[in-house]
């Protein structure tokens, strides 16, 4: 704690902490204070400390109080899917009964969601009547050697979202990047996405849906719930089949349950723009990768690019496309995942509560605001200006954080207006067992940001890196995927 005029220790001096009705004073001779200067004093706080507030005593007075903040973390295992690739769990959703879902990537099967009991932190396995697509799969894989091979798991397994209804979608995309520029075009197998809805409510045989999506190669990623349409929104991403927004209605899809047998043995060319069937939209960058969606209060849908360095608008009535361009890239470093120099990998969207679009990029370890009166008209956006900045966008670098080794992943807002960010690690570092990696959150007010102690002081045997990030909007935990520990991770105020 930093401040002024805190005096020399001494009987006079330490540390007052309140919870409620209860206070308790530490002395600055206390073995807990390991330094007290006058501007500075460090207290270790007791396993039992609670949320609360702080103050300052000293000869001269006590500080202004200011809020003491005390979370427990916990974590929960998945149980791996049967057989396994070692799925990792990736996006998290919670629903409005306190529910946590999350995907896992290199799953078998629909093997993806998984439902933890807060009480007791278990977790079941959600599975389709089918455990496993038909052989000899819909999949390609980008794992080396293998990739002229066709099978089950899915890479990709990018968002989550849940529907006012309480239904839980989610993609399923094959291999991003597929196929390899050195593979030749005998080799190249089929590579298809889908999108998948599971329904707990309903009876067992009615739970999952399946809507296939026409095509090759789509790499689908994002998704988003209109409520405003009753639609479903997606991203496709792949580099050969095109930029491409996709929706549709599923009160009125032409679907069957001979759907979740995943046959793409035949084109689903016809379901294109049709009434009741997928509408698409073309996206102005062929290979840019559109990441994640958000459908803001007027209906507008936003995108964000993986390899191009602006966000974008839709309009879904006109299929009118703004984009609003971005400052350079600052992450220059040799990581892997920046090999594309010319974007900060634009990802996760959120509604902020005054109105404003945030969103991360992954590569420049930053999050970025969108004012609000440009989120209602950003005509005058679609330039930087003379110093290479969005006039329109403020953007905040999170300090701490390595560009080379580590990525800010996913953010979320939490009851204060706060933005919650998850650090992950590169691949590349997959066995370092000391990453510095963590969360932390924005100020609502943008004014400062505060990044949590490392992971690496939980226990685990693989390297620490949070990817998915969600919050309850009941409790108020945070709660986090743990990418190489194949968990869930919460934070829990006391």
């Amino acid at each position: 704690m930093t401040g002024q005029n805190f005096g020399p220790r001494g009987a006079a001096s330490g540390v007052v902490l309140v919870n409620g009705a209860s206070s308790v004073r530490v002395a600055s001779t206390d073995a807990s204070v390991t330094a007290w200067a006058d501007n500075s004093v460090t207290l270790t706080l007791a396993p039992t400390a609670s949320s609360g507030t702080l103050t300052i005593e000293s000869p001269a007075g006590r500080s202004t109080p200011i809020a003491l903040e005390v979370d427990e973390y916990q974590s929960f295992a998945i149980p791996a899917s049967t057989p396994s690739l070692g799925s990792s769990p990736l996006a998290v959703g919670i629903d409005a009964t306190g529910r946590v879902w999350a995907t896992q990537e290199f799953s078998w099967s629909f093997e993806m969601l998984a439902t933890a009991d807060q009480a007791t932190g278990n977790f079941a396995l959600v599975e389709s009547p089918q455990t496993r697509p038909p052989d000899p799969g819909p999949f390609a894989t980008m794992l080396p050697g293998l990739t002229k091979m066709r099978w089950q798991f899915s890479e990709l397994a990018e968002s989550l979202v849940i529907d006012p209804g309480g239904r839980v979608w989610f993609t399923q995309g094959g291999a991003l990047l597929y196929p390899p520029n050195d593979l030749l075009p005998g080799d190249v197998v089929p590579n298809h996405s889908r999108v998948v809805m599971y329904d707990p409510a309903a009876a067992a045989a009615d739970r999952f849906r399946v809507y296939n999506v026409p095509g090759d190669n789509n790499q689908v990623s994002g998704i988003a719930w209109d409520a405003g349409r009753g639609r479903i929104w997606f991203a496709q991403g792949g580099t050969r089949a095109g930029a491409k927004i996709w929706s549709f209605d599923p009160a009125v899809f032409p679907w069957s349950p001979a759907d979740n047998t995943f046959d793409f043995s035949t084109s689903l060319d016809a379901l294109v723009n049709t009434p009741n069937g997928y509408r698409r939209y073309d996206l102005p960058r062929a290979g840019a990768i559109p990441a994640q969606l958000l459908v803001d209060g007027a209906g507008f849908v936003w995108y964000t690019y993986y390899w191009a360095n602006v966000v974008g608008r839709l309009d879904p009535a006109t299929g009118a496309v703004m984009e609003l361009p971005l400052p350079a890239p600052i992450n220059v470093t040799d990581s892997n995942r920046s090999f594309n120099k010319a974007a900060g990998g634009g990802w996760i969207l959120r509604l902020a509560p005054d109105g404003a679009i945030v969103f991360n990029e992954q590569f420049d370890n930053q999050v970025n605001r969108i004012d609000p009166l440009a989120v209602a008209n950003p005509a005058a956006c679609l330039a930087l200006d003379a110093s290479g900045r969005n006039p329109c966008i403020r953007d905040l670098v999170v300090g701490g954080g390595d560009l080379r080794r580590q990525m800010i992943h996913s953010i979320a807002f939490d009851r204060q207006g706060r933005l919650w960010f998850s650090e992950s690690l590169d691949i590349d570092f997959r066995d370092l067992l000391d990453a510095p990696v963590s969360l932390g959150f924005v100020a609502p007010d943008w004014s400062y940001s505060v990044r949590l102690p490392p992971l690496v002081g939980a226990a685990g045997d693989k390297a620490p890196s949070a990817t998915g990030v969600a919050v309850d909007a009941t409790t108020g935990d945070i709660w986090f995927a743990e990418y190489f520990r194949h968990r869930l991770g919460r934070l829990h105020r006391r």
